[in-house]
């Protein structure tokens, strides 16, 4: 059975982010993945975002095999010392994900609370 971001729910895990936080999880790694990466690196990073700290590693996992059976980040399994990492990677698809939410039209408001709280402008 095939498990997509639809299923990634509060009633599925415990501790799971609302729906919105959810889809900006996914947007995210779709951006980050654009360089290929190891989930643990993405479970790192999720620890120091302030906004994200009460996100479980099986969270981040779970949204990550979302968007891979969604076919947005592909995997790869590589060996690095002594261990075998499942290495994750934007598709062609996800990126056309990416350019689809580039176009969307935010709000105003919301436009100006992201520079000014993540880029220090006024």
């Amino acid at each position: 059975m095939s498990i997509g971001l639809e299923d990634v729910t509060e009633e599925r895990m415990e501790g799971a982010p609302c729906p919105h936080r959810l889809r900006f999880l996914s947007t995210y790694f779709l951006w980050r993945l654009r360089e290929p990466s190891h989930g643990y690196s993405l479970v790192e990073e999720m620890r120091k975002c302030p906004f994200m700290v009460s996100l479980k590693p099986s969270t981040i996992y779970a949204v990550l095999k979302a968007v891979e059976n969604e076919k947005l980040v592909s995997s790869s399994q590589k060996t690095a010392g002594g261990w075998l990492l499942k290495v994750y990677a934007t598709t062609e698809e996800g990126r056309m994900e990416l350019e689809r939410v580039r176009r969307l039209k935010m709000p105003p408001k919301l436009v100006e609370f992201t520079r000014e709280m993540f880029l220090g402008k006024k």
